[in-house]
């Protein structure tokens, strides 16, 4: 993402910060634009936006880790207006609407995914009251996250030269300056602290969030083998963060480390760059199809573990409960005696969550993505979190099954008797209707 800045002049705005970095700002990925605008009075477009970027550049620099490291909320993402109240703060973190200040800018949310940042933007409401500009832009991108922070770092280094050449001594400007300064002389430990900080949702630089127990905690996190530490922080929060913690070195000693002598079923799927949910549906078909799991005539997979140690080489106890108190869904790691793959779940549950979470886990093994410590289940929007919830419900409720069953509208009582003949929550036969396009889930 480029930020396009040219310096205007500000006549009649009297804060001087303000009307020292007053421009014409222009966002864009390569030649497409997210500032495209149309202008009330005149109706015509544009693709920039005039006012003061000191907010813009505040905003950025208070949300710097988050911006490069805290995962997505949701999936699909949704427009910052759009947001529900128990991610508000994460969409200030997120959210560009929240560097407004009075100024204009686009509904522009910013957050990691897997190994990339996903820049997601949607046009304003119809114009109402004063506001002279509507954001008419949509769009959906993908940049690595070397691109943003390159980016974000060439406008608030322009900022700032620009303030201190106008104004050599003011405490906004100081403040500002300050805390870029901290940001760009982190050393790698202070740097990965800081990333670790962001993942949970917490700032790095207050004493409150990052309190020296919670930074005793983030260290025993980041102890912890392989890909369980960015599993545990982007599923848990600062509050459960301890009992999850305790949950999950209670599990690796029931467990043993990857390097198995005994090869288990794995599945590659057939392309590239898929987006989550279309990754998870691979890997289900191709499972079904490797294995010969039934087919459309008998869909239902009566005993899912047998199914698991008979064809994917999985330890004889497929699942074992794992007391404790945690919000974490479960550990997915290597049997210690058999050295093949096992399910450590906190608490027993209905079948078809049972059925479901068993299912979840198999994703990882069979994908190659395991690592050396295992791999947790929770309720994350992470890239994995969700490719391996869409390969539980394709491998519990294929699409293709479904079709033959179901099309247009589609009632509450067809969903519940199918998730009772497949044995799996409602909610994943509704899921299954409306992501595969088959019809829409209505009333009775």
């Amino acid at each position: 993402m480029i930020f396009d800045l040219e310096w205007e002049e500000a006549p009649g705005v009297r804060d001087k910060v303000l009307a020292a970095t007053w421009g014409r700002l222009r966002l864009k990925l390569g030649t497409r634009p997210i500032t495209q605008v149309i202008v009330r009075q005149s109706s015509t477009q544009r693709t920039t936006v005039y006012g003061s970027v000191f907010p813009l550049t505040e905003w950025l620099v208070e949300n710097w880790w988050h911006l490069l490291n805290e995962p997505i909320s949701s999936s699909p993402l949704m427009s910052g207006r759009a947001a529900k109240p128990f991610i508000r703060d994460w969409v200030q973190r997120h959210n560009l609407l929240a560097a407004r200040d009075g100024g204009a800018l686009p509904d522009l949310t910013i957050a990691r995914d897997g190994e990339e940042i996903v820049l997601h933007w949607e046009s304003d409401p119809e114009l109402e009251g004063p506001s002279r500009l509507r954001f008419i832009g949509q769009g959906h991108e993908r940049i690595l996250p070397e691109i943003l922070e390159d980016s974000m770092a060439t406008l608030v280094e322009r900022v700032l030269q620009r303030l201190h050449e106008c104004l050599p001594a003011n405490e906004e400007v100081e403040r500002l300056a300050e805390s870029w300064a901290a940001i760009r002389s982190s050393d790698s430990d202070e740097r990965k602290l800081c990333e670790s900080l962001a993942v949970l949702g917490l700032d790095p630089y207050d004493p409150q969030e990052a309190s020296e127990a919670m930074l005793g905690l983030i260290e025993e996190v980041r102890s912890l083998p392989g890909d369980l530490a960015l599993d545990l922080l982007s599923g848990s929060d600062a509050l459960r963060l301890a009992p999850d913690l305790a949950w999950v070195q209670d599990g690796l000693s029931m467990v043993g480390q990857n390097g198995a002598k005994t090869p288990w079923l794995t599945i590659e799927p057939e392309a590239n760059g898929l987006t989550a949910h279309d990754y998870g549906y691979q890997v289900a078909r191709g499972l079904r199809s490797k294995c010969s799991i039934n087919g459309v005539s008998d869909p239902m997979i009566e005993d899912l573990a047998g199914v698991f140690v008979e064809k994917l080489g999985w330890a004889s106890s497929a699942r074992t409960i794992a007391s404790g108190e945690t919000s974490l869904d479960g550990l997915v790691a290597l049997d210690a005696s058999h050295s093949a793959p096992t399910l450590l779940s906190p608490q027993e549950r209905h079948e078809p969550a049972e059925r479901f979470r068993l299912a979840r886990a198999a994703f990882f093994p069979l994908t190659m993505s395991l690592g050396s410590g295992g791999r947790l289940l929770t309720n994350a929007a992470t890239f994995p979190q969700r490719a391996a919830r869409a390969f539980a419900a394709e491998l519990l409720a294929p699409a293709d099954v479904l079709a033959k069953r179901v099309g247009g509208l589609v009632t509450e009582q067809q969903v519940e008797d199918l998730a009772s003949e497949l044995k799996v929550a409602p909610t994943v036969i509704g899921h299954q209707i409306e992501n595969h396009g088959l019809g829409y889930v209505g009333g009775y």
